[in-house]
């Protein structure tokens, strides 16, 4: 129990747990002040039995024309305008400092990427976007990435190969102090960029890295305007609006906190005929219901997140109006360990904690059955270990009363055998709340008691890898690709800057760099496995369960899908409307 919690954080004593988990099923990412005002659904989600991972579909064929490396849509119409909620601000306007998708959903659309996933294809392959093509040596150390001429930022600035170099050096891998980079961890591998000409990027690697392209495909690496920021200062970047080169754009006057915010067409676009949309609108609105509310009276028009109560009343009084898509995600809810200090620095009161937690009880009373388990490795990648081996680690099959008892007994074991005092910290936030507040109460039964504490979102991003501060972290995660690499060097290499836990053996790290370097699929494959065995047996993060998306948008929305990787799909360059 961490005596520094009283100078950071507001304890909230909560009753009537299983009421709050129920109420709370579905969840979103919020903080703010509600807009369009309506009443929202008053009926009680009742679990589901899990289902098996859905095999998602994207709505319309992806076309097989291309026009300049574009997709051609030649029924595409133009004009109209998305409506969508989000459940807050984020903190700010810099899409390389800050994860949440409170600011990355809203700035994705204003920036481009140097290439991207194609938003069209669900198992990935990577196309073109500032890059008209790439070039890679024959060592696989370097990269040549030959930039489309004539591109320019919303202020008229010209886009340059310097740009790039900027963006990967300056803001990526050396960021001013003070200022956080999301993105550090997984461009580690880079050694030096070069730019020996506008339109020329250079990227040379220190060592092998396997997942290089799929990294900076996936990776939500936004091209910053170096002119700017030398001008305006690097701060300027958490300010509206922001500046890049995308189909869209902010305006000044366009935010109003609190309420909403809007980014409209970008009439010099270097795509010609895109985007379809005149613009997207999104208000903050924290109370999921009131979201839905909003939908069913067509106040949005798109992606609300509807639980199963509410996609069925969707499609009751919706019917062919709406489009509901059920994905899988790469999104998982883990309990993160101090493993650096007492008690969680013995592994067997790491391995209590994996047994007290009811993965099938959080799968079915927070995602009403919208879940599936898995382990380090994001289950249906084609890299995480065989299921019947995964169901051999602690909490992944038994009954209640049997788990219970194992994690008493290594309690005892431990030297804990009338139980320990250990907090459960969280973000303040209502979908991190429930699950929280259910794990509390697991813990509750087998001895491990303390405190439930909420951390403002300020201060739990700020205090995510301080061991000073929290016993366990309820966290909920996502990964930015099906590349396991976007798995490990973020979360449990030694140094990665998700890795809060600070659980890294010294055989994982070298697992990884020979992995990073194996060309054979098939051998690299066994070398994850590996890796995967050695996480899961430290239990420094119990996973408890990875999610199953259900979206939600009006059908006159056309050539949108969500992807697997959520944040793939995100530029909105190729959706349009057509209300008939």
């Amino acid at each position: 129990m961490k005596r520094l919690r009283s100078k950071l954080f507001s304890m909230t004593v909560l009753v009537g747990i299983v009421a709050l988990v129920v109420a709370a099923c579905g969840g979103g990412d919020p903080t703010a002040t509600p807009r369009p005002t309506a009443a929202p659904p008053t009926a009680t989600p009742v679990p589901a039995k899990p289902t098996a991972t859905p095999v998602p579909a994207p709505p319309t064929a992806t076309p097989e024309a291309m026009v300049g490396g574009v997709p051609d849509f030649p029924d595409a119409k133009f004009g109209g305008t998305l409506i969508r909620a989000k459940p807050s601000e984020g903190p700010g306007w810099d899409g390389h400092r800050e994860r949440t998708e409170n600011t990355q959903d809203i700035i994705d659309p204003v920036y481009d990427q140097i290439i991207m996933v194609d938003p069209h294809n669900q198992t990935g392959g990577m196309v073109n976007q500032l890059a008209d093509s790439w070039e890679i040596s024959a060592d696989g150390l370097t990269y040549i990435f030959n930039i489309h001429p004539g591109v320019k930022f919303h202020n008229g600035n010209a886009l340059t190969a310097s740009d790039f170099k900027f963006t990967f050096e300056d803001v990526i891998l050396d960021p001013p102090e003070g200022i956080a980079s999301i993105q550090q961890g997984l461009f580690s591998s880079v050694d030096s960029v070069l730019a020996p000409d506008d339109t020329t990027v250079v990227v040379r690697l220190s060592g092998p890295d396997a997942a290089f392209m799929a990294i900076i495909g996936f990776g939500r690496i936004l091209i910053f305007d170096e002119q700017f920021i030398e001008a305006e200062g690097r701060e300027r970047m958490q300010e509206w609006p922001p500046m890049g080169t995308g189909p869209f754009m902010g305006e000044a006057g366009a935010w109003d906190k609190g309420v909403s915010v809007e980014i409209v067409k970008n009439p010099n676009y270097f795509v010609e005929g895109r985007p379809f949309l005149d613009g997207m609108k999104f208000f903050f609105i924290p109370d999921k219901g009131t979201r839905i509310a909003a939908f069913l009276t067509g106040q949005l028009n798109f992606g609300v997140r509807p639980n199963n109560n509410e996609a069925a009343e969707l499609n009751s009084k919706l019917g062919d109006e709406v489009f509901i898509q059920r994905a899988s995600t790469l999104t998982w809810w883990d309990f993160n360990l101090d493993t650096k200090n007492p008690p969680f620095n013995d592994v067997r009161v790491r391995e209590a904690v994996a047994w007290a937690m009811d993965k099938q009880g959080f799968i079915l009373g927070i995602q009403q059955g919208n879940g599936i388990l898995g382990g380090t490795i994001a289950p249906g990648t084609g890299w995480e270990i065989p299921e019947s081996e995964l169901l051999t680690f602690a909490g992944y099959t038994g009954t209640r009363a049997e788990n219970v008892a194992k994690a008493k007994a290594l309690l005892a074991e431990a030297g804990f055998p009338n139980g320990l005092e250990a907090d459960v910290w969280t973000r303040q936030h209502p979908s991190y709340e429930p699950v929280a507040t259910l794990a509390r109460a697991m813990l509750d039964e087998v001895g491990i008691t303390g405190a439930l504490i909420f951390a403002e979102q300020a201060v739990y991003f700020g205090e995510q890898r301080n061991l000073d501060v929290w016993d366990i972290q309820a966290a909920g995660h996502r990964f930015n690709g099906t590349d396991p690499n976007f798995m490990l060097k973020d979360y449990w290499l030694e140094g990665g800057q998700r890795n809060v836990s600070q659980f890294s053996p010294p055989e994982i790290n070298a697992l990884f760099a020979e992995q990073n370097a194996e060309a054979d699929p098939a051998k690299r494959l066994q070398l994850i496995n590996e890796i995967e065995r050695i996480t899961l047996a430290g239990y420094a993060n119990p996973i408890q369960y990875f999610t199953i998306g259900q979206y939600a948008w009006y059908s006159y929305v056309k050539n949108y899908f969500t992807h697997t990787a959520y944040k793939a799909n995100q530029q909105f360059r190729d959706v349009w409307i057509d209300k008939g």
